[in-house]
């Protein structure tokens, strides 16, 4: 075993946290530490119990020895060789050479290609999360010639918005129909971020220092079928890391783009977003890893009538549209439970619907640890009064159509929940409580108001879709459900 011995390191504390920053966590050291991101600002016990563990040290329960070492090293600007070793092998790319840099200016030069990088991608990233409305409005114009319904927020194909809502949940409602393809072929992996090598969301695991993102088990849309009975869905396997190296970072190249050209507009014919060019036919679902959003406009109305509809207001501390306004219940369409490679029970969009609203509006918490404990939406408490109004009518959920957003090329499948009578109206109203995700409101139901809300700059693409579907079938959707059609 060597010696160990002190390595002269200046401004050691400075240098340790902006490296740390800088350079993505070994997965090997992840394992150790538990944690997606680590990072001694934030998690300053967990980070150094990791990093002596890393290091070959032993460590005390307490780690009270451990962090008067840390003391030490601060005040003296000098690291032990092992623990300096230890370090560079905990952040991958981290080099000994530009922690014992001499000067400052020679350590600025050791980083600068990585720092401009993170730089850019962290400006690209936050003006994303902050300005989706100016990047849905390039990108409806960008896909215009596509778009079968251009005064939709959301890029349609033929055949993807039916003539009228279709019933799918309620005393007469029939599911869309589904198929899983195990085999499907993953598309050619992303490049990897410029002057970064890393992926798209090892960067943003880096840069968002509370980071609990985790690479969980999603199905992958693969196909929209258009046939004579009706819309099929084609999905495949998929998870949540290929959804933001293969969606999400389109959002981000869009916007690093814009930073760039100011007051100017992508030509679709160009290289000017070589990433989207890569997924150019945005109907082709096989060229990119997506996952398949549902969102849900939820009305509540009385006998006479008279009603309101539901939206949301996403928090900042969310990884996808934080600060947009959005329908509500909206979610993901991803298995129920883990591990289990397909699980028929989940195809159906009523199930995403409900879990939704389940966790959403009413606060339940069944589904959490429902990947390792599989449940139905039917063995949930909180669900079932309005499971009740569904079985016997008084409740409906339509499909109203499927989008993409233009923004990520996500597809959204759009739907409408209606509950007659006085069970949204009343009571349930006071348990509709603000969690992390964000806030509630309600506006009184009117064609105008919803009209007006799908205008709105921050509410997102599918969202604004779906107030406007309603507004257009208006009348439709709030009269008896013993009108409405089946799929």
């Amino acid at each position: 075993m060597s010696a160990i011995s002190p390595v002269p390191v200046p401004s050691v504390k400075d240098r340790i946290f902006t490296l740390t920053k800088l350079f993505r966590l070994n997965p090997r050291v992840r394992a150790i530490s538990g944690q997606g991101n680590l990072n001694p600002e934030v998690r300053v016990s967990t980070w150094i119990r990791t990093w002596f563990l890393a290091s070959g040290r032993s460590v005390t329960d307490d780690l009270k020895k451990e962090m008067k070492a840390w003391e030490r090293i601060k005040d003296d600007n000098e690291l032990p060789s092992d623990l300096l070793k230890g370090l560079c092998g905990m952040y991958l790319g981290l080099r000994q050479e530009m922690l014992v840099a001499k000067s400052e200016d020679e350590f600025i030069e050791l980083i600068r290609p990585r720092y401009d990088g993170y730089q850019a991608c962290a400006q690209a990233i936050g003006f994303y999360e902050k300005s989706r409305s100016e990047l849905h409005a390039l990108m409806h114009r960008y896909y215009r010639a596509k778009n079968s319904n251009p005064e939709l927020a959301v890029v349609t194909a033929p055949g993807w918005i039916p003539d009228k809502p279709i019933l799918i949940a309620g005393s007469r409602g029939s599911e869309l129909k589904f198929q899983f393809e195990t085999s499907a072929e993953r598309p050619p992996r992303r490049p990897k971020v410029p002057d970064l090598d890393e992926a798209f969301h090892e960067v943003r695991q880096t840069l968002s220092l509370k980071s609990e993102m985790t690479n969980g088990e999603t199905y992958r849309p693969l196909q929209v079928e258009v046939t004579q009975a009706g819309l099929q869905f084609t999905c495949g396997p998929g998870f949540y890391f290929d959804y933001q190296d293969s969606c999400e970072i389109l959002g981000a190249e869009l916007a690093g783009w814009m930073l760039k050209n100011p007051g100017l507009a992508p030509d679709p014919n160009s290289t000017d977003l070589p990433l989207r060019k890569q997924v150019e036919d945005i109907f082709n679902l096989r060229n990119r890893c997506a996952v398949l959003g549902v969102s849900t406009l939820l009305i509540a109305v009385d006998g006479n009538r008279r009603g309101k509809y539901f939206w949301h207001e996403r928090s900042q501390e969310v990884a996808v549209n934080p600060g947009s306004r959005s329908v509500v219940p909206s979610g993901t369409f991803q298995p129920f439970s883990a591990n289990l490679g397909s699980h028929p029970g989940d195809f159906n969009i009523t199930s995403t619907v409900l879990r939704e609203f389940a966790e959403e509006l009413l606060g339940a918490d069944d589904f959490n640890d429902a990947a390792k404990h599989p449940m139905s939406v039917r063995d949930c408490e909180e669900l079932r009064p309005f499971l009740s109004q569904l079985d016997e009518g008084r409740a409906t959920i339509h499909f109203l159509g499927i989008g993409i957003d233009p923004v990520t090329t996500v597809p959204e499948v759009l739907t409408a929940m209606v509950f007659r009578g006085d069970l949204l109206m009343r009571s349930v109203l006071e348990d509709f409580t603000p969690n992390f995700e964000g806030t509630f409101g309600t506006t009184p139901l009117s064609v105008e108001a919803l009209q007006y809300f799908a205008r709105l700059p921050n509410v997102h693409s599918a969202s604004a879709a779906c107030a406007s579907l309603v507004a257009k079938h208006y009348d439709y959707l709030l009269s008896s459900p013993n009108k409405s059609r089946a799929a």
